[in-house]
Protein backbone atom coordinates (compact mmCIF):
# COMPACT_ATOMS: atom_id res chain seq x y z
CA UNK A 1 0.00 0.00 0.00
CA UNK A 2 1.25 3.38 -0.87
CA UNK A 3 1.92 6.25 1.99
CA UNK A 4 0.00 8.76 2.37
CA UNK A 5 0.90 12.28 0.57
CA UNK A 6 2.28 14.40 3.41
CA UNK A 7 0.28 18.04 2.85
CA UNK A 8 -3.87 18.80 2.26
CA UNK A 9 -2.99 20.30 -1.49
CA UNK A 10 -1.20 16.56 -2.81
CA UNK A 11 -4.35 14.54 -1.27
CA UNK A 12 -6.76 16.95 -2.65
CA UNK A 13 -5.17 15.94 -5.88
CA UNK A 14 -5.63 12.59 -5.80
CA UNK A 15 -7.63 11.19 -8.45
CA UNK A 16 -8.14 7.43 -8.82
CA UNK A 17 -7.50 6.58 -12.75
CA UNK A 18 -4.41 8.89 -12.49
CA UNK A 19 -3.12 6.86 -9.38
CA UNK A 20 -4.08 3.20 -10.96
CA UNK A 21 -2.15 4.24 -14.25
CA UNK A 22 1.41 5.59 -11.76
CA UNK A 23 1.34 3.16 -9.72
CA UNK A 24 0.79 0.77 -12.11
CA UNK A 25 -2.31 -1.28 -11.35
CA UNK A 26 -4.90 -2.79 -13.05
CA UNK A 27 -7.03 -0.79 -14.51
CA UNK A 28 -10.18 -2.54 -13.02
CA UNK A 29 -8.88 -1.70 -9.57
CA UNK A 30 -11.57 -0.39 -7.59
CA UNK A 31 -9.65 1.14 -5.12
CA UNK A 32 -6.30 2.31 -3.63
CA UNK A 33 -5.69 2.51 0.16
CA UNK A 34 -3.47 4.67 1.24
CA UNK A 35 -1.71 4.20 4.96
CA UNK A 36 -0.61 7.22 7.29
CA UNK A 37 2.93 7.26 8.79
CA UNK A 38 1.67 9.27 12.27
CA UNK A 39 -1.12 7.73 12.85
CA UNK A 40 -0.79 3.76 13.53
CA UNK A 41 -3.97 2.05 11.52
CA UNK A 42 -5.30 5.41 9.85
CA UNK A 43 -5.58 5.17 6.26
CA UNK A 44 -7.11 7.18 3.45
CA UNK A 45 -9.09 4.95 0.90
CA UNK A 46 -9.45 6.56 -2.29
CA UNK A 47 -12.38 5.24 -4.39
CA UNK A 48 -13.92 6.12 -7.73
CA UNK A 49 -16.19 8.33 -6.20
CA UNK A 50 -15.13 9.72 -2.82
CA UNK A 51 -11.78 9.60 -0.63
CA UNK A 52 -12.51 7.84 2.71
CA UNK A 53 -11.07 8.20 6.23
CA UNK A 54 -10.50 4.91 7.39
CA UNK A 55 -9.10 3.12 10.98
CA UNK A 56 -7.86 -0.38 11.27
CA UNK A 57 -7.65 -1.80 15.06
CA UNK A 58 -6.42 -5.00 16.51
CA UNK A 59 -9.46 -5.70 18.92
CA UNK A 60 -10.28 -8.88 21.88
CA UNK A 61 -12.06 -10.43 19.02
CA UNK A 62 -9.87 -9.75 15.90
CA UNK A 63 -8.89 -6.89 13.49
CA UNK A 64 -11.93 -4.24 12.97
CA UNK A 65 -12.11 -1.14 10.82
CA UNK A 66 -14.02 2.21 11.30
CA UNK A 67 -15.02 4.56 8.93
CA UNK A 68 -14.01 8.16 10.56
CA UNK A 69 -15.44 10.11 7.65
CA UNK A 70 -15.16 11.95 4.20
CA UNK A 71 -12.26 13.91 2.94
CA UNK A 72 -12.46 16.70 2.40
CA UNK A 73 -15.36 17.38 5.32
CA UNK A 74 -12.76 15.37 7.45
CA UNK A 75 -9.40 16.92 7.00
CA UNK A 76 -5.93 15.41 7.76
CA UNK A 77 -5.59 16.58 11.35
CA UNK A 78 -9.12 15.85 12.20
CA UNK A 79 -8.87 12.15 10.77
CA UNK A 80 -5.58 12.07 13.08
CA UNK A 81 -7.30 13.39 15.45
CA UNK A 82 -10.69 11.15 15.45
CA UNK A 83 -8.26 8.31 15.05
CA UNK A 84 -6.07 8.77 18.26
CA UNK A 85 -9.26 9.01 20.71
CA UNK A 86 -10.91 6.02 18.70
CA UNK A 87 -7.76 4.25 19.92
CA UNK A 88 -7.75 5.86 23.21
CA UNK A 89 -11.64 5.02 23.92
CA UNK A 90 -10.90 1.51 22.80
CA UNK A 91 -8.19 1.04 24.72
CA UNK A 92 -10.44 1.89 27.83
CA UNK A 93 -12.84 -0.44 26.47
CA UNK A 94 -11.05 -3.26 27.29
Amino acid sequence: MPALPSTDVAIRKLRLPAEISRLGLPETTPQIEYRDAKAAGLSLILGKVSKTWSLMYAAPTGRRRVTLGQYPDVSVADARQKAERALCSEATAE
